[in-house]
């Protein structure tokens, strides 16, 4: 090739690159221009966040809000990295998010890591048997109980850091399976729920079902239900304040952007709103949106309970929206009951993190109170009906499980509780106020060795003494019952304890959680 179709040669490709170059970058970059220019779109800044493909995420990513971000002076840019919580703090320290959502849990779990790089801002959403315990049909009966998984057999196909393995921590620790404590031979470590039901499904095809669970979380939960006919026997819909998933701004965003901040919550809450009012639509989005079936959708929708503005002040913050108005501050509760179970669990230091407002900033809500975005009033904490029961109605109940068994202890002899004693009642109350609300509840009282009629109204009146206690807390007389049992039921002998120990547990109150005739 000569010197000059070299040069023509190269005129060519460079024209070539440079029509490339318009077709392709600048003229949808001048064409994104001319629209903004031309339209109600304002662009606005980019406020980046991290989450993951989470059901509950939603609304953040709906149409309704990409449609409205920008008109609000701002957009989103979404990041998701599939549920990796750890790098998920790692990056927001780093400023390479301006607000991640999880749930809290996990962010007390990394983020005391990283000396808590943010607050939480408003409660999204929380799990209503959205995560889930299954087993196969023939490990179970109707007499079946959580009790019954402290089994040293027991397997149990769960995913690491996740909303579904906190759930296996709550069953480990409010219900005291010592046998899962002592050793992690159980485990059986999966990469997420679709793994879960993958692993499910070969169990059943090769008859490895004998006392195998699994944790999962939806959509997969409904396709072992249906699909390998197996059987919901925990779930988040058991309890309440656990898993509730937030959204936490950097701290220097929060100093730095209030006024971005207040637009994102004010623009959220709208979304949430027109959603509210046009079910059929959200339906449709959401249909898009996961690319799951009608009635599919409708099923999950049932078990998440998405938090509005009004509940994320009077439910969740305790900010009263009127003068006289009913509140609680149910976050706080959750942070201080989760961080329990973590420490229990040893996967977080409590003693590292004594104040649950350190993780939390209500000031946004407050201020869009003040300027009046909504001005409600809303009831908050509707007490479920507990009608009274006969003796032999509540003997008819379903047995759920045996809750942890306290020390709860007695001034020696007598039926007075000492301060000791006192304290760990009380905790128990708020356990079953914040955590367990729809349960009644028996209180059996145990003695040790002696006579066996003295031993039987000592007990007795024991159980009585503890019932008084949770009744002062507010709970519905009607949700309790005391019960004693003297000497006559020993506890169960855990794994590797010396005869004196197991001794020493007879004397004992054990909160039984029962199920039915709520209302």
């Amino acid at each position: 090739m000569t010197a000059k179709q070299k040069f023509v040669a190269f005129i060519f490709i460079g024209l070539v690159v440079l029509i490339i170059l318009y077709k392709f970058v600048l003229d949808p970059w001048i064409s994104e221009g001319e629209l903004f220019d031309s339209s109600d779109a304002t662009g606005g800044q980019e406020v980046r966040w991290a989450g993951d493909s989470y059901f509950g995420y939603f609304f953040l990513q709906s149409q309704k809000m990409r449609l409205l971000a920008p008109k609000s002076g701002f957009h989103l840019k979404f990041t998701d990295d599939g549920g990796l919580y750890d790098e998920r703090l790692k990056k927001f320290k780093d400023g390479e998010y301006d607000f991640i959502v999880l749930p809290i849990n996990e962010y007390l779990r990394h983020g005391i890591k990283y000396n808590f790089p943010g607050a939480v801002v408003i409660s999204l959403c929380e799990s209503k048997g959205a995560d889930a315990l299954l087993t196969f049909k023939e490990n179970i009966n109707e007499k079946w109980k959580v009790n019954d998984l402290n089994d040293s057999e027991i397997k149990i196909v769960s995913t690491p850091s996740s909303p579904s393995s906190f759930l296996n921590d709550l069953l480990i620790i409010n219900f005291d399976l010592d046998y899962l404590t002592k050793n992690s031979s159980w485990k059986v470590d999966a990469g997420g729920s679709s793994e879960v039901y993958n692993q499910a499904k070969k169990d059943k095809e090769n008859n490895k079902t004998r006392k195998r669970y699994y944790t999962m979380w939806e959509p997969d939960i409904s396709r072992a239900v249906s699909k390998l006919d197996m059987k919901v026997v925990w779930g988040s819909d058991k309890f309440k304040g656990y898993i509730i998933d937030v959204l936490v701004f950097r701290s220097d965003f929060i100093l730095n952007e209030p006024n971005i901040i207040k637009s994102f919550l004010k623009t959220y809450f709208r979304v949430l709103r027109m959603y509210s009012n046009d079910k059929t639509g959200m339906i449709e989005d959401m249909e898009r949106f996961t690319g799951l079936e009608e009635e599919v959708i409708k099923g999950m929708i049932e078990k998440i309970d998405w938090f509005n503005f009004e509940e994320n002040c009077a439910e969740q913050f305790g900010i009263p929206l009127v003068a006289g108005g009913s509140y609680r501050d149910q976050l706080f509760s959750s942070i201080i009951a989760t961080s329990d179970v973590m420490g229990r669990t040893k996967t977080f230091n409590t003693h590292e993190f004594s104040d649950p407002f350190m993780v939390v900033n209500s000031s946004f809500l407050k201020e869009m109170v003040k300027d009046g975005v909504q001005n409600l009033k809303v009831d908050v904490g509707k007490e479920i009906q507990f009608n009274p029961l006969s003796d032999s109605e509540w003997d008819r109940l379903r047995e759920v499980g045996v809750m942890r068994v306290e020390d709860i202890t007695f001034k020696q002899g007598i039926d007075y509780l000492d301060s000791k004693g006192e304290e760990l009642v009380d905790q128990m109350a708020n356990l079953l106020i914040n955590n367990y609300p729809n349960y009644r509840i028996q209180i059996r009282g145990h003695t040790g060795d002696g006579d066996y009629n003295e031993n039987l109204k000592l007990s007795q009146k024991r159980s009585e003494i503890v019932l008084q206690r949770l009744i002062i807390h507010g709970i519905n007389v009607n949700r309790l019952r005391s019960k004693g049992y003297a000497n006559g039921i020993p506890p169960i002998r855990k794994p590797g304890e010396s005869t004196r120990e197991w001794m020493n547990r007879r004397a004992r109150v054990e909160f039984v959680l029962l199920e039915g005739n709520t209302l």
